[in-house]
C-alpha cells in the first residue's frame, strides 16, 4: 500500500505511522497547554485527548502488523512454542486489545450525564466508551485468535494493566511536578491511586465470560473451533456488553460506598453512581453500544484473521 505514490508499506505500518503523527503535533501544543494551566489530572484535556485519539490509531495498527505475523505462524511447521495455548505473537496481540481497553478507564469521569430537556432523569454517558471498547475489543479479539478463553486473558490483562497504572501514575505524576517545580491547576484534585478504576476491569472480564459462552455455545451447535462468531447472532453478546457496561460501575460505586463515603472516593467517580431510574433510562443507549460494538469487532476480528500484512 502506498501514500501520495511516495510511502510504500504494509496497512499496519500506514496506521501506525498515522498514529505517531497525530501524537507528534499534539504534544508541543500540549506542553504548551501546561505552561499555561500546568498538569492535568485528567486524560481529557484536548491535547491529551488528540494524543489518546493517536493512540488508539497506533493500537490498531499494531494490531494489523501482528495479524499479518500471526497469519506467517499459523502456516509454520512445527508450531511455535506456545504459552495457554497461544503463542508471543497472540500474545502480544492480546496485550495490545487489552491496552486499548484499559486505555478508556481514565477517560471515564469526563463522561458526566446529560439532562435532557426537563427530565428528572438523566442520560448516562460513562457506558458509551465502556460498552464500545469491550464490544469492539473482546468479540475482535476472539475472531482474530480463534482460540478458548482469549477474551478472558484479554481481560485478566487489563486489569493487571489497571492495578499497576493506579500504582505507577500519581507517584509518577507527584515525582515529575516535583522534579520540575510544576504546578497542579486543582489542588483538590491530586492524582491519588484510584480504587474506582482499579475495580472496573471487573466489567470487561465479565463481558469476556460472557464472549467465551457464546462461542462455547456456538461450537455446541456443531460449528468448528476456526469458525468465528456468527455476525448474524453476535448481537446477542453486544447487549449482554451493553448491560454489563451500564451496571457494573454503579454496582462497584454502591459496594464501595458501603464501606467509603463518596466524598472520600477520587474525585469525578460521582458520575459512576447514578440513581437507578437513570440507567434505566440510559439502557438503550448502552444496549446499542454494546451491539454497534461487537458487530463492528467482529467484522474486523475476521479481517485480522484472514490479514496478510498488504
Amino acid at each position: 500500500m502506498s501514500i501520495f505514490w511516495i510511502f510504500h508499506a504494509p496497512i499496519g505500518f500506514i496506521i501506525l505511522g498515522f498514529g505517531a503523527l497525530i501524537d507528534l503535533v499534539a504534544a508541543p501544543f500540549d506542553n504548551w497547554w501546561h505552561s499555561l494551566y500546568g498538569i492535568d489530572v485528567t486524560l481529557w484535556s484536548p491535547f491529551h485527548l488528540m494524543g489518546t485519539v493517536g493512540g488508539l490509531i497506533e493500537g490498531l495498527g499494531i494490531i494489523y502488523i501482528f495479524a499479518s505475523e500471526v497469519g506467517v505462524e499459523r502456516r509454520k511447521e512445527p508450531s511455535p512454542r506456545r504459552f495457554l495455548g497461544l503463542n508471543g505473537l497472540e500474545w502480544g496481540a492480546l496485550a495490545i486489545f487489552a491496552g486499548l481497553m484499559e486505555l478508556i478507564l481514565p477517560t471515564l469521569t469526563a463522561f458526566n450525564s446529560i439532562a435532557p430537556g426537563t427530565s428528572q432523569w438523566l442520560l448516562l454517558t460513562y457506558p458509551l466508551p465502556l460498552a464500545l471498547s469491550a464490544g469492539f475489543c473482546l468479540i475482535g479479539v476472539t475472531n482474530f485468535i480463534r482460540k478458548p478463553g482469549t477474551a478472558i486473558l484479554a481481560a485478566l490483562l487489563v486489569w493487571i494493566l489497571a492495578l499497576g497504572t493506579q500504582a505507577f501514575v500519581p507517584w509518577a505524576l507527584h515525582t515529575f511536578v516535583s522534579m520540575f517545580g510544576f504546578r497542579f491547576r486543582y489542588t483538590d484534585r491530586l492524582p491519588t491511586y484510584n480504587l474506582v478504576l482499579a475495580l472496573l476491569p471487573l466489567l470487561y472480564l465479565i463481558s469476556a465470560v460472557m464472549v467465551e459462552g457464546f462461542a462455547y455455545w456456538q461450537r455446541r451447535r456443531g460449528k468448528s473451533i476456526e469458525e468465528p462468531l456468527q455476525r448474524v447472532w453476535v448481537w446477542f453478546p453486544g447487549i449482554l456488553i451493553g448491560l454489563t457496561a451500564l451496571l457494573i460501575p454503579p454496582a462497584v460505586m454502591h459496594l464501595l460506598m458501603v464501606f467509603i463515603p463518596l466524598d472520600k472516593l477520587p474525585w469525578g467517580t460521582a458520575v459512576l453512581a447514578p440513581d437507578w431510574l437513570s440507567v434505566l433510562f440510559s439502557a438503550p443507549l448502552a444496549l446499542l453500544a454494546g451491539v454497534i460494538a461487537a458487530i463492528v469487532g467482529a467484522a474486523f476480528g475476521e479481517i485480522w484473521y484472514r490479514c496478510n500484512g498488504q
